[in-house]
């Protein structure tokens, strides 16, 4: 609300704060100064933060002085980045060195755990490509003997009703002559 009633100001003017500067006892000129640079400040940038501060300052100063309690002086800084002890940068470079070291090792893990799995799977490949060529060869091996014997079969004296060796429950039935074919 402030900000609003400030930009229809003409520029020239400044707005007038709420505190007295008369109840206060500044020293000669300085708190005027401040006034001044934070309405400047406030009508530049548009932030009314700084005209705030220094109104509250004044406000405050106010009801100290009118309590009968001594000034106060308040000064607002920035704050400080706050400086570690040696003790704490050692402990800090500790921690750093101890990650570094934990890294390095989840990562040797990692790969040692990656390379593991590699050779487990090539093994296992190796594997399934020689049981497909076992089972290839098998089949091949039934279909030789199944034709040998429907050969054999076709020529036999002693018949044999039979089913096909592969169709399930196969059974294999003598003929009259008393062969076994077993």
């Amino acid at each position: 609300m402030l900000q609003r009633d400030m930009c229809s100001l003409p520029p020239n003017t400044l707005p007038t704060t709420s505190v007295s500067t008369t109840s206060l006892s500044p020293p000669p000129g300085q708190e005027d100064k401040t006034l001044v640079a934070a309405t400047l400040l406030a009508l530049e940038t548009g932030d009314l933060t700084p005209l705030i501060k220094e109104e509250l300052k004044y406000t405050i100063q106010s009801r100290r002085v009118s309590e009968g309690k001594k000034e106060l002086r308040v000064g607002f800084k920035p704050p400080q980045p706050c400086q570690l002890t040696a003790e704490e940068i050692e402990r800090v470079e500790r921690r750093r060195e101890q990650n570094r070291l934990a890294a390095q090792k989840f990562r040797r893990k990692q790969k040692t755990q990656s390379d593991v799995h590699v050779k487990r799977i090539q093994k296992l490949e190796v594997a399934n490509t020689r049981l497909r060529e076992e089972l290839r060869s098998l089949r091949e091996e039934k279909n030789q003997l199944f034709y040998r014997w429907t050969s054999h079969m076709s020529v036999c004296p002693a018949r044999l009703d039979y089913q096909r060796p592969d169709t399930p429950g196969h059974v294999l039935n003598q003929s009259t002559s008393g062969v076994d074919v077993t």
